[in-house]
């Protein structure tokens, strides 16, 4: 077994479990993934060194009319808007990965000033012409900030453990934040009851793809390193509650080699379960808001 060490705090790390992409079945070859125990950071190593193969046309689904989006996402990205509301102290709104752009439809049309960083060109033409959001196609955030200035809310939802760099984009996008502006990150919950009890065939591993599972934690100890405080962890907003009902189906329907397609059965866990899921932050993800406290 390969040895590694925890590539955020650089602890002596243990393999944790071993997965295949059980989500979309690109192929069979076997991820690593470790634990530190420090931090308790779960990572993949090795990353492959192509991780784009594991995102086929498939992975976002683009609607041709933004009318369509309007109302195939209010019920699911509606409390999004109302976070921003709640939160950014004005409009100017970067999201980073907006995949089939639901939120940033949104956004515009509740009055924010939006951009996206998208590495997937095809979004990005499609956001460009049919919703009209400014978007700048790279895999690489501090490349695609670069002539970006500051901004009162960034985003990223279920992106940070997608990305090898993770520590540094964090970074940069702390600079590119506007004093009190802020940072808003949903994530997968590596504390999450359902990974505990589904281990590799949890859906929210979603091996190779996902190559961080970040304590929110840690993420609230990399906003101190980098000005922001943190002024909101939870497990029960509406957006990770909708991700638990998820996750006890899909990762039902994994365990079951896709042979179960009765989906009432995870409805029945997610009933039962509700009581153990919803507390001591063991829900499936979690939404972390940062904000910036200096210039």
């Amino acid at each position: 077994m390969i040895s590694t060490s925890c590539p955020y705090c650089g602890t002596a790390a243990h393999h944790l479990l071993d997965a295949r992409d059980f989500n979309r079945h690109i192929d069979n070859e076997v991820f690593q993934y470790y634990q530190c125990p420090q931090d308790g950071l779960v990572f993949l190593h090795p990353i492959p060194a192509d991780l784009g193969q594991y995102y086929p046309s498939s992975y976002y689904s683009l609607d041709v009319e933004p009318a369509t989006l309007r109302d195939a996402y209010q019920a699911t990205e509606g409390y999004k808007i109302e976070l921003l509301n709640q939160f950014a102290p004005g409009k100017r709104l970067l999201e980073i990965g907006p995949g089939s752009g639901g939120f940033m439809f949104l956004a515009q049309e509740a009055g924010y000033d939006p951009t996206a960083i998208e590495m997937d060109k095809t979004v990005c033409d499609f956001l460009s012409t049919k919703i009209g959001i400014t978007t700048i196609n790279t895999t690489d955030v501090t490349e695609g900030l670069a002539n970006l200035g500051q901004f009162d809310a960034i985003v990223l939802w279920h992106v940070i453990e997608h990305m090898p760099d993770a520590w540094n984009a964090l970074h940069v996008l702390s600079r590119h934040l506007a004093t009190n502006g802020v940072l808003i990150l949903a994530a997968p919950n590596p504390d999450a009851l359902q990974f505990k009890i589904f281990g590799k065939w949890w859906t929210h591993l979603d091996a190779p793809r996902h190559v961080y599972l970040i304590p929110a934690a840690v993420l609230e100890k990399i906003g101190k390193q980098n000005g922001l405080e943190l002024v909101e962890k939870t497990d029960l907003d509406r957006g990770s509650l909708m991700w638990n009902r998820f996750g006890w189906r899909c990762s039902l329907r994994n365990l079951a080699h896709h042979k179960l397609q009765n989906y009432k059965i995870g409805f029945i866990l997610d009933l039962l379960m509700r009581p153990l899921e919803r507390r001591g932050f063991r829900g499936t993800t979690y939404t972390v808001i940062l904000r910036k406290t200096n210039a």
